[in-house]
């Protein structure tokens, strides 16, 4: 085989073995999902998005803290007991940046794996003496949570 020839040969060789690696590399990432949310609700969105999206849940009341961050907590009406038993929701800088609430174990968010972690995203969900689910799910990303991030992960490391 003449040089010129080898050398096409191994550059597309070589350029099919890098797309199969990025194909299974996308492949593997689209199976790491990122947390879907709380009924509508995401990390990474406002206040205001986050308030209007929850309110579709059903009747509730907002109680706000308003400091360094703003910190919204969520409580069904008492006359309706559907969804969420609570929710509270972190913002620095105005964005989302952690979710907390107590679920039953029919609740969309409360169904999945106890700990997932990805790129973006650590999500706790801890089965309660009463019932329920406790989940948590931070932003790797926030300085705010960075500590917190970092214990829930190393507490589940083998």
């Amino acid at each position: 085989m003449p040089d010129a020839r080898r050398r096409r040969f191994f550059v597309v060789a070589a350029a099919c073995l890098l797309v199969g690696l990025v194909v299974v590399g996308a492949i593997a990432r689209a199976r790491q999902a990122p947390f879907a949310g709380l009924d509508g609700v995401r990390l990474g969105m406002t206040v205001r998005d986050v308030r209007v999206r929850f309110d579709a849940v059903g009747p509730g009341h907002w109680e706000s803290r308003v400091g360094d961050d703003v910190v919204l907590t969520w409580k069904p009406a008492p006359e309706t007991h559907t969804g969420p038993i609570a929710a509270t929701f972190e913002f620095h800088l105005g964005i989302l940046m952690a979710i907390r609430a107590e679920l039953p174990p029919g609740e969309p968010a409360a169904k999945g794996a106890p700990f997932e972690l990805s790129d973006s995203t650590v999500v706790v969900r801890e089965p309660q003496p009463v019932g329920t689910v406790h989940l948590t799910a931070i932003a790797r990303s926030c300085p705010v949570h960075a500590n917190e991030a970092r214990s829930l992960i190393e507490s589940r490391r083998p």
